[in-house]
């Protein structure tokens, strides 16, 4: 099974996967950990971008091949991306599963301001820059907001999950 968990910075998608993959025994894999892996100095170009999405679907590929539950931690900003993750899944006869993390931006702008982010370099410079380039997802998906705190998120995330049979008591 793969779980992709995306959306703009500061929505919690980090917070949510870190719960989650604890309650379904999944592995996080995480663009913000690899881009910190690879470069000292990451520059957040086109091509760095592309590089990091390349080793996370490598990644993510290797683990639906051995039916390894996987959590994918990033933006997917682009439906380009969207789709290569799909026909991994596809390809690897698994099921996937697009969970979008919102958030009112009035509460965006404060996390990412007011506290210290293990992995995350973003600010709310990043934050308008990727929200401008943010292409909607024109499929299914889960969309969960985050506004009123994790622990309401997540319950209301457990509820939609145990409805789609992902998630058991």
């Amino acid at each position: 099974m793969i779980i992709v968990i995306c959306g703009l910075p500061g929505t919690g998608k980090s917070t949510l996967a870190n719960i989650l993959s604890k309650k379904i025994n999944a592995t996080i894999l995480r663009t913000d950990e690899i881009r910190k892996k690879l470069f000292k100095n990451p520059t957040y170009s086109e091509e760095e971008k592309k590089l990091i999405y390349r080793i996370m679907l490598m990644t993510a590929n290797y683990f639906a091949k051995g039916k390894i539950p996987c959590i994918l931690d990033a933006t997917f900003s682009k439906e380009e991306s969207r789709r290569e993750i799909s026909l991994i899944a596809e390809k690897n006869k698994v099921p996937i599963h697009f969970i979008e993390c919102i958030c009112d931006e009035n509460i965006v702008r404060k996390r990412i301001g007011n506290k210290k982010r293990n992995l995350s370099d973003a600010n709310w410079e990043i934050y308008l820059k990727i929200k401008k380039e943010y292409e909607p997802i024109k499929f299914e998906h889960t969309i969960i907001d985050t506004s009123d705190g994790i622990g309401v998120a997540f319950k209301k995330l457990e509820e939609k999950l145990k409805f789609r049979g992902i998630f058991r008591s």
